[in-house]
């Protein structure tokens, strides 16, 4: 059975707000701010961008990096930023969720993290080289979380 998000790494244009609320000015992001400043400190500050008809975040320092979306129908639920620094790692340099989304959301029984993650996962696979997804989003002493993806 699917999670009922549909995942893409282009947003229109008619998202921009969307995408700026959440990635930006995000309720929750308070939770993660020790995170969030090493990733800016690491990679650069994300800037938004809009190209074409076509919106999105960009790291100025790695043109590389990319996003994937998570829409529920037509509404922006989450974004990961992601960038393959390392053949065998998939690095996830910045995860935002409508709090609508999140564990104690209105539709946080839906699971939007773990079909992320997954998606993430499928993503991975079809790069053959990648063996790992990190996630710089932990708390005390330990820096990142390492997930297989085999």
């Amino acid at each position: 059975m699917g999670s009922g998000f549909t995942f893409t790494d282009r947003l229109s244009k008619s998202c921009r707000q969307d995408l700026e609320q959440l990635f930006f000015f995000n309720p929750q992001q308070h939770r993660h701010l020790e995170p969030i400043v090493r990733m800016v400190e690491a990679f650069g500050q994300p800037a938004l961008e809009v190209q074409g008809d076509s919106v999105g975040i960009v790291l100025a320092d790695h043109p590389d990096a990319a996003c994937l979306y998570a829409l529920d129908h037509d509404r922006l639920a989450g974004v990961a930023l992601i960038a393959q620094f390392k053949p065998d790692t998939l690095s996830v340099l910045h995860i935002a969720i409508d709090p609508a989304y999140t564990l104690h959301g209105d539709n946080g029984h839906r699971g939007l993290m773990n079909a992320m993650l997954e998606e993430l996962k499928r993503m991975a696979k079809k790069r053959h080289t990648v063996e790992r997804i990190t996630i710089g989003y932990t708390r005390g002493d330990q820096r990142h979380l390492e997930i297989p993806v085999a």
